[in-house]
């Protein structure tokens, strides 16, 4: 059964990282996702803890059985709680003005009531060279809010590692997910790139993955792209000095790979 204290591991992490940081948020923009399908139900702005507002406000009429009083949004929230799920949120922007977090929530929302004119089919991966304007700031879990404002210090590279670096986009916590995410498909030297003794995999110039190449990087059949097969490195002390530790990708870098290290 889904209660308050259900959400109390992500309220709890995202206090710290108010604490942490009390003036970074500032202004931002949110969605929830309804977890059985991955919708977007709701797209809001706010500041401090107003994203979980609305799971606290369905808890409150959890004993109003008067569907056509609570609302769609309440209605959802309570069926995603019936179903034994977990209503999902994501900020899509932070550290916004209270006008720029107004006009990123009307065009979102613009763009969600409009999906449906949307041909679905045609919604892949984009194609523009450059990350948005201050994605630093971007899409992002609590988790990879947290993530982001606890790191200060730098991986220490050895002389003798030649680590390629590929920057990802995403959420993915697990481990194997964001393998599957870093490993396909590039325009890549292969011939370079197989000399690598580490893949790390970056987020926001953090790296979230280190990956051993296990074959040569593989040319895909039907484009010009490469991918490898990996598998997680394991040394523990390899791992302390890469993981949630920062790479400096350079500024003006528009492709996604750096080779960094001892190349």
């Amino acid at each position: 059964m889904i209660t308050k204290e259900s959400y109390s591991d992500e309220l709890k992490l995202f206090r710290k990282y108010l604490k942490m940081n009390p003036s970074e948020l500032g202004c931002y923009v949110y969605i929830l996702m309804d977890p059985r399908n991955k919708q977007v139900f709701y797209v809001g702005k706010g500041t401090g803890e107003r994203m979980f507002s609305h799971v606290m406000e369905a808890f409150s009429q959890q004993n109003s059985y008067d569907e056509s009083s609570l609302g769609k949004k309440i209605e959802r929230i309570r069926e995603i709680h019936y179903a034994g799920k977990k209503v999902e949120m994501r900020i899509l922007h932070y550290g916004l003005t209270d006008e720029h977090a107004f006009i990123v929530e009307s065009v979102l929302i613009d763009v969600f009531s409009n999906f449906t004119d949307i041909d679905t089919n045609a919604i892949g991966e984009l194609t523009n060279s450059i990350n948005g304007f201050d994605h630093r700031r971007g899409f992002c879990n609590l988790e990879e809010l947290y993530r982001r404002a606890a790191v200060k210090e730098k991986v220490d590279i050895l002389p003798e590692e030649k680590i390629l670096a590929i920057k990802i986009n995403g959420t993915e916590q697990n481990d194997k997910d964001i393998l599957e995410r870093v490993r396909k498909y590039w325009r890549i030297n292969p011939y370079h790139a197989n000399k690598a003794t580490c893949i790390a995999a970056c987020r926001h110039g953090v790296v979230v993955g280190l990956y051993i190449n296990v074959s040569e990087w593989k040319k895909d059949d039907n484009e010009n792209r490469f991918y490898f097969e990996g598998t997680s490195v394991t040394d523990k002390k390899v791992l302390e000095r890469y993981i949630n530790k920062s790479i400096d990708f350079p500024k003006r870098a528009q492709y996604p790979i750096w080779y960094v290290g001892g190349w």
